[in-house]
């Protein structure tokens, strides 16, 4: 299972809760808009309190629609990585967006915000590579950006250096250079 069904359903209540909002404060300004041209109510009150509708709709039905096409590639993904889980070990962009019919830097996008927010477990993504791994453990269902440093010791002289997450590093002490696969 590479959907964690609790984070999910939260993200799609908060989605939901948003559309909602952003209807009723639409559906009230279209109200407001039409009693105004009835010439029941002042025109100019009328008109301030429909931009005070208006404004909120601007920033929310945005909001509203990429937490919705979240949801959508949440599923999407789920179920895709659920089918080829069990035929391969890992998945590349590129390929995660041709099954998907999608665009790649679209793909890994949502990738990462699905993955950064706990909504896909159960693999881990490498940034730098563009890859989706598999795995079975839970624990692992994080993985290091490129830009994060992890403490190791030299295989050399057995000093405490940092590496980048899929770099190299020069050892301090003895000069030796190093990747994390050298470990």
């Amino acid at each position: 299972m590479y959907l964690n069904r609790n984070r999910f359903s939260l993200y799609m209540v908060k989605s939901i809760i948003i559309l909602m909002v952003t209807f009723t404060l639409a559906f009230w300004t279209f109200i407001c808009i039409c009693a105004t041209l009835d010439e029941h109510i002042d025109e100019i009150d009328m008109w301030l309190f429909c931009f005070m509708m208006i404004v909120p709709c601007i920033f929310l039905i945005p909001l509203a629609w990429k937490m919705s096409r979240c949801v959508i590639d949440a599923r999407l993904l789920s179920a895709l990585f659920e089918k080829d889980s069990a035929s391969a070990e890992q998945m590349t962009a590129d390929e995660i967006a041709a099954k998907l019919h999608r665009n790649k830097k679209t793909i890994i996008k949502s990738i990462q915000t699905l993955f950064n927010n706990g909504i896909l477990i159960n693999l881990t993504y490498s940034i730098g590579e563009e890859l989706v791994r598999f795995s079975d453990n839970p624990d692992r269902d994080r993985t290091l950006s490129p830009m994060e440093f992890t403490g190791v010791n030299c295989p050399s002289c057995g000093a405490a250096c940092k590496i980048r997450h899929g770099g190299k590093c020069t050892c301090q002490t003895c000069g030796n250079t190093f990747t994390e696969a050298d470990i």
